[in-house]
């Protein structure tokens, strides 16, 4: 049951109401508008980026490149950065190396190509 008091606040806030939410939402409303801004423009970026000659073989020359950096950082931090360094931690750089290649040929016969094929699905709310 309702008061006399409470029910004179609701009219005095009523002609307020479409300044007071909006104003109180603005971060929400932003997000929102900025999340749909920023997925068209990557969808255009990506569409641009998956056009261009040889971006697999690049994409693969880009992690060995990685691999190698991530190398240097971890020979120098022991103390091991030369060809003597690199034969001791042969174990280690062949399992960094390895690991790379493996990825990068599950993701390019296996994981892209699936992926590529799957038929688009409308998701459905139970």
């Amino acid at each position: 049951m309702l008061l006399s008091g409470d029910s004179q606040k609701r009219e005095h806030w009523l002609p307020l109401w479409p300044v007071v939410w909006p104003a109180a939402h603005t971060f929400c409303i932003a997000f929102i508008l900025f999340t749909i801004l920023g997925v068209t423009v990557a969808a255009g970026v990506v569409r641009s980026v998956l056009l261009v000659p040889y971006f697999f073989q690049l994409l693969v020359g880009f992690t060995v490149v990685m691999a190698t950096v991530s190398a240097v950082f971890y020979l120098r931090r022991n103390g091991m950065l030369s060809w003597a360094g690199a034969r001791r931690k042969w174990r280690y750089l062949s399992v960094l190396y390895g690991t790379t290649i493996g990825v990068n040929i599950l993701l390019f016969t296996l994981i892209f190509p699936a992926l590529a094929n799957a038929p688009a699905v409308a998701a459905r709310l139970p």
